[in-house]
């Protein structure tokens, strides 16, 4: 889904000055070769005053270059901003991709490289993929070895008592639709299924906010606990949830904070404590989540901190990937109600071995290699995809921009398809890097393939 896709692009924009604008007779079509460039400098250089004589063709100028266009790092690719368009394939059809091409001012026929890089780095704001962090998919080996002699994260020993938290977001806009039925009803379903499944020993709770919409004053400090800590009693949690409704806004940090003062008196050390927090967007309330997740999952309570981002829009993930990473948990995206209740059941594969443990049944918890190796070739595969997508979406813009509106001459789109093509095969070797040596070392322990990880970082940052 594309939200407010206008205003989230032209955050990039600001408005600094005319562009020139020219025409440029048909060109018969040729065979273009795809060139494979030496690395570039591409620091973007003032542009030359304009000549006030010369026809206007926009109002609105470029994005300046913040970010590589040609990564080097897994950093890089993930820092890179996510487009409002990435996950779409290029349609001509489509009126609000349309649109914003036709937002873009024409360029010079004479302009310079550094003028050509930048009109491509704005058209990658429209279509940069969101590619997968790996350190995710590592996290989430190490949640599934819960009770692992191998895992040296305290958080994963098996302990006396197994809680679960529930942070729900009822904030206005989970009234909007999903499959026919309101967000919200659905993200009630799967969390009651969820519940039903959890062993009768774990105690739960659920804890709700943007349920308040009076003003945004009283609705950013509410986050109510509706349910309070105790085992699960269908009749008792299910009359709860009906009694809230999507409503006001989205409290996020105070939320957290709330939750961490909930947990104040379950120490890690005999308690595993679990939080989710199911949310469809951002903090609209002026807070910190990343912070305040960073001090929940420092603190003494040892919490698995997971976050899923139900139904968000991939250029409005960041803050909540952002949460996960600093609390050392998991972000997961879920599209539709079966999304969200394979995420949620995962924490039952930890909780299903701590039963097996209060029964003196303790079975292997370790994932095996042969699962292992098929997440990685899943989760390349998917990385290869998201590479060939984005550079078909911005060479597809790049061909539209040449022939339909004139606002690129075929040597500006050559100029940036080799560029693309560069970026190609930089994301390409990245990915291949990444998960192979994920691969390779399939074998060790999480803490091994963490470390691995860090390594390559830092390798890729140097060279």
């Amino acid at each position: 889904m594309v939200k407010f896709w206008f205003v989230q692009y032209f955050i990039y924009l600001v408005v600094l000055g005319a562009i020139i604008g020219c025409s440029k007779e048909n060109t018969d079509a040729i065979n273009e070769e795809q060139v494979i460039l030496q690395d570039r400098d591409l620091e973007v250089e003032e542009v030359d005053e304009i000549d006030e004589t010369e026809e206007v063709a926009s109002t609105v100028a470029l994005a300046s270059i913040e970010k590589n266009l040609i990564p080097s790092s897994l950093e890089e690719v993930l820092e890179f901003p996510v487009g409002p368009f990435a996950g779409l394939e290029f349609d001509e059809e489509d009126e609000q991709v349309i649109e914003a091409l036709k937002q873009l001012p024409v360029l010079d026929e004479d302009a310079s490289d550094e003028e050509i890089e930048q009109y491509l780095y704005n058209l990658l704001l429209l279509f940069a993929e969101d590619y997968p962090d790996p350190t995710a998919l590592v996290n989430r080996w190490e949640q599934l070895s819960f009770g692992s002699p191998e895992v040296e994260d305290p958080r994963y020993e098996v302990k006396e008592n197994f809680n679960v938290e529930i942070i729900l977001d009822s904030s206005g806009s989970m009234k909007e639709e999903i499959g026919g039925r309101q967000k919200l009803d659905v993200a009630k379903e799967a969390i009651k299924e969820f519940m039903k499944q959890l062993p009768e020993e774990a105690n739960v709770a659920l804890r709700v906010y943007g349920h308040i919409g009076e003003s945004e004053e009283v609705s950013c400090k509410r986050a109510d606990r509706v349910y309070d800590l105790q085992p699960y009693h269908e009749a008792d949690f299910t009359e709860t949830l009906e009694e809230f409704y999507p409503n006001g806004w989205t409290p996020i940090a105070y939320a957290l904070e709330q939750t961490k003062k909930d947990f104040a008196e379950l120490k890690g050390e005999n308690n595993t404590n679990v939080i989710y927090l199911v949310s469809d967007g951002i903090e609209t309330c002026n807070g910190d989540p990343v912070q305040v997740a960073k001090e929940l999952g420092e603190s003494e309570i040892m919490p698995i901190v997971n976050v899923i981002g139900f139904d968000v829009p991939s250029d409005e993930q960041q803050q909540l990937k952002d949460m996960a990473k600093a609390a050392e948990g998991v972000y997961a995206s879920a599209e539709n109600q079966e999304q969200l209740k394979e995420e949620l059941n995962r924490t039952n594969e930890m909780a299903k071995l701590w039963r097996d443990w209060k029964t003196n049944a303790i079975k292997t918890t370790l994932k095996t290699v042969h699962e292992q190796k098929g997440e990685i070739f899943d989760e390349k595969y998917n990385w290869k995809g998201k590479v060939i997508q984005e550079g078909n979406n911005v060479i597809f813009c790049a061909k539209y921009l040449w022939l339909e509106e004139e606002k690129l001459t075929l040597d500006h789109k050559l100029y940036m398809t080799e560029i693309i093509n560069d970026r190609k095969e930089s994301l390409h070797n990245i990915g291949n890097s990444i998960y192979d040596g994920l691969r390779d070392s399939n074998r060790e322990t999480y803490e091994s393939m963490r470390e691995e990880i860090e390594n390559m970082y830092e390798k890729q940052v140097q060279n």
